[in-house]
Formats: structure tokens, C-alpha cells, sequence
């Protein structure tokens, strides 16, 4: 059986990368006092997340047989963005007072979803934003015939 899904190894050496450095960014945060501070800790902060945002941005993109820019499915993005959100900030609400954590997080929903952070899930929101306004910006790219105005285009969003 024929695998259909064409997998670039580059980007899942980069995703194995970048996991790698948030694990270490974490940990670090834990074990470590006052590393915030400290250079390698900086250059793994800078790096991880610029690193998934780009895969993903990647992976978003779709072009069409004649060469022109297909919409995301906004549909399967948000079951694949928006469903974990929503069921981890429920089990972090409901484990959350019987776990006798002394934590910055929040304890119920409506702080947990108002806060800036989202309590760690910040970048799903993310994501999906970037989905919902790459939707309207690759209608106008398959529109526009000049390569130049395409590029206008995407700097001027």
C-alpha cells in the first residue's frame, strides 16, 4: 500500500528540533533559578516557537494544479486547533483544585480564557488566527495574476 502524503524530512528533523528545545526550555524553567536570564536559555526562547509557526505556516500553504493558492479548510483547522484547546483548559480547570499545585494558572474557565497566556495554549489561538486570515488572503493571491502584486500582497498583510 502506497503512502499517499509526501513527508519533507527536513521539516520533521526541524519539528523533532524544535520539540526538543521546548522540552529543554521548560525544563530549564524548573530546574533552574534565575536562568531567564541566561544566553542559551534567550536563543532557545527565540527559536522554538518562530520554528513551529513556520512548519505550520508551511503546511497550511496549498497550491492548485494550475499554480494558483487554495484556501485552508477552515473546518479541519479548527477541529485540529480549537478541540484541544477547549478540552485541555477543561481538564486543567477540573484537575487543577485537587491537585494541590501552587500555580499562576488560572482555576476556572472564564479567567483561564481571558488571560493573555491562555494558560499555556496561547499559540493554538494563534495558529488559527493565522488560518483565518490567510483564508481571505489567498482568495485575493489566486485573483491576482501578477507575481509582483502577489507579493505586494502578502508584505502588505
Amino acid at each position: 500500500m502506497e503512502n499517499k502524503s509526501k513527508r519533507i524530512e527536513y521539516f520533521d528533523l526541524l519539528k523533532g528540533i524544535a520539540i526538543f528545545l521546548v522540552v529543554m526550555g521548560h525544563v530549564l524553567t524548573m530546574c533552574i533559578r534565575g536562568v531567564d536570564a541566561a544566553f542559551l536559555f534567550k536563543f532557545i526562547g527565540q527559536v522554538h516557537m518562530p520554528i513551529f509557526f513556520f512548519i505550520s505556516g508551511y503546511m497550511t500553504y496549498k497550491a492548485t494544479e494550475q499554480g494558483g493558492f487554495a484556501r485552508p479548510k477552515l473546518g479541519k483547522r479548527l477541529k485540529q486547533l480549537m478541540i484541544p484547546f477547549f478540552v485541555m483548559s477543561a481538564l486543567w480547570v477540573l484537575y487543577f483544585p485537587h491537585s494541590h499545585l501552587e500555580s499562576p494558572l488560572h482555576d476556572n474557565l472564564p479567567e483561564l480564557y481571558q488571560s493573555y497566556w491562555k494558560d499555556g495554549y496561547w499559540f493554538t489561538l494563534c495558529l488559527m488566527q493565522l488560518c483565518l486570515v490567510y483564508w481571505p488572503v489567498s482568495m485575493a493571491l489566486s485573483r491576482l495574476k501578477s507575481v509582483w502584486l502577489q507579493v505586494l500582497t502578502v508584505v502588505a498583510t
